[in-house]
């Protein structure tokens, strides 16, 4: 096995290989949440009681699921599940919350069973992004610019940034880029877990200067003159 090999994808069925699937927990833990679940009146009482709305929401039960299933999402990702899931109840449904009294039945249904590419690929890298967009070393006497520029380098199209002195201005096109970068799919990384890390990398280098993420962020930035989807690669770590 080379060091530019993807263990991954050679594992992937021919017709994953050939469309390109995104690989993602967002659908894995789409799979474990219930088809089907029918409330009780306890329960139904208790988010009930937990809302400020005094109601039961789609939003609320999913984000339970969730963390039950050891998910751990963002507010986007979570909203995006809860979509997957609608209210199957009928209209003689009543529910009594003095008494705990629950006529008629609630249940809440899978209504999408796994997301789209054109879904998923909004999600892409957005972990990593907001790393960098939330990375700060404060006065600029702490920052190193050559590092910086480094980056701008792998990433490519950053000539204009590199030229300049403002590590703030060069941090906003170190993160423009990878949107555009996992946007267009311009570096085809079909998994989500891999995109994310690209940010990662860049912090911990520009930060530390961490070799190992270099040589990551390197190593991936090769495997894409491949022209082949990446789901996988070797890391240093």
């Amino acid at each position: 096995m080379g060091v530019f090999d993807d263990k991954k994808f050679e594992q992937l069925d021919w017709m994953t290989q050939i469309t390109e699937t995104i690989e993602s927990e967002l659908n894995t833990l789409l799979a474990k949440l219930p088809d089907r679940i029918e409330f009780s009146a306890e329960r139904v009482g208790e988010y009930v009681r937990e809302s400020s709305y005094f109601s039961i929401q789609v939003d609320g039960i999913v984000r339970d699921l969730v963390t039950m299933a050891g998910g751990d999402l963002s507010w986007e990702e979570e909203a995006k599940l809860a979509k997957c899931f609608k209210f199957d109840g009928n209209s003689e449904v009543e529910f009594n919350a003095e008494t705990g009294q629950l006529s008629g039945t609630i249940v809440m249904v899978k209504t999408v069973p796994t997301l789209s590419d054109e879904e998923l690929q909004v999600f892409m890298g957005v972990r990593g992004m907001r790393t960098v967009r939330d990375f700060d070393l404060g006065d600029a006497e702490n920052w190193n610019l050559e590092r910086i520029n480094e980056i701008l380098d792998i990433l490519g199209t950053c000539d204009d940034e590199k030229r300049n002195r403002s590590y703030r201005k060069k941090m906003r096109r170190i993160e423009a880029r990878l949107k555009t970068i996992f946007t267009t799919n311009e570096w085809r990384i079909r998994d989500m877990e891999l995109a994310d890390k690209v940010g990662v990398w860049i912090v911990k280098y520009i930060e530390y200067g961490h070799l190992p993420a270099l040589i990551n962020l390197s190593k991936l930035k090769i495997m894409t003159h491949s022209n082949m989807p990446i789901y996988s690669m070797e890391e240093e770590k």
